[in-house]
């Protein structure tokens, strides 16, 4: 049912290669939400590296805004961003948050662990060393910490970036699978990650990945779930339809 929700595709929409960033308006009709939510969504899958290309991340993205449109968030959508449209993406997200409010960023594409930190690769990004990861890539404490300033009461980080790393054989210390595990996150902060840390999650064999399918399907399955619960139903899912291979992971300092 979800996916005849989705409609229109994002070339009907205007969207270029090259990280064009535009608001999203679904297909159907939202809920009327209890506070401001507000929610960046990217899909970097058609990298300029033709070895790091993923075919799922873009279907991923739409079908995460479609769905966190229907619970009421004000959605900006990113498609195939290079660096420069993911940093001004993060800013301008960052100023349309509100204190009290709650703020979402929805990643799917490739992802590294570097210096015990992760970071989110944009399409253009040249990576041929260690020392270039912070250079070409979105440190994802840096979108944390524009969460926290913000004064949001909840702050929703979900990650569909743990696939293999191509970069690997490039970036010594940017080579280890998965990406790690943060650390003390702020208070009121939720992180949903593919899989656990340090492992990789593989892309699935329909229209998504597994774990954003299941993730979609639970959002919307029970109205008023709170998003733990939603995350817990998701990774026995997940864990369910990969034989056991993939086992989704939350970090959470949620406060109610």
């Amino acid at each position: 049912m979800l996916k005849l929700l989705i409609g229109t595709s994002l070339a009907a929409k205007g969207m270029e290669r090259g990280g064009a960033c535009q608001p999203y308006e679904g297909t159907s009709t939202p809920i009327q939400a209890p506070e401001r939510r507000v929610a960046l969504v990217i899909g970097n899958g058609d990298y300029d590296d033709p070895t790091a290309t993923l075919t799922d991340p873009a279907r991923d993205a739409e079908l995460m805004a479609e769905t966190l449109w229907q619970l009421g968030f004000d959605i900006t959508l990113c498609r195939d961003a290079d660096k420069s449209a993911m940093e001004q993406a993060v800013r301008d997200f960052g100023s349309k948050l509100t204190p009290d409010g709650v703020a979402l960023l929805y990643y799917s594409g490739h992802g590294v662990q570097h210096d015990g930190q992760n970071w989110l690769v944009p399409v253009d990004a040249t990576l041929e060393r260690s020392s270039d990861v912070d250079l070409e890539t979105i440190a994802v404490d840096s979108v944390l910490r524009r969460m926290e300033g913000s004064g949001s009461t909840s702050n929703v980080l979900l990650l569909d970036a743990c696939r293999n790393n191509p970069f690997g054989s490039r970036t010594k210390s940017a080579g280890s699978s998965g990406l790690a595990q943060i650390a003390g996150p702020p208070a009121g902060t939720i992180l949903g990650f593919a899989t656990a840390p340090g492992d990789v999650a593989y892309e699935g064999e329909g229209d998504y990945s597994v774990w954003t399918a299941s993730l979609a399907t639970e959002l919307l399955a029970i109205p008023g779930r709170d998003l733990e619960g939603v995350l817990q139903a998701t990774r026995a899912t997940v864990y369910g339809q990969t034989d056991n291979q993939q086992l989704p992971w939350t970090n959470t300092s949620m406060l109610g």
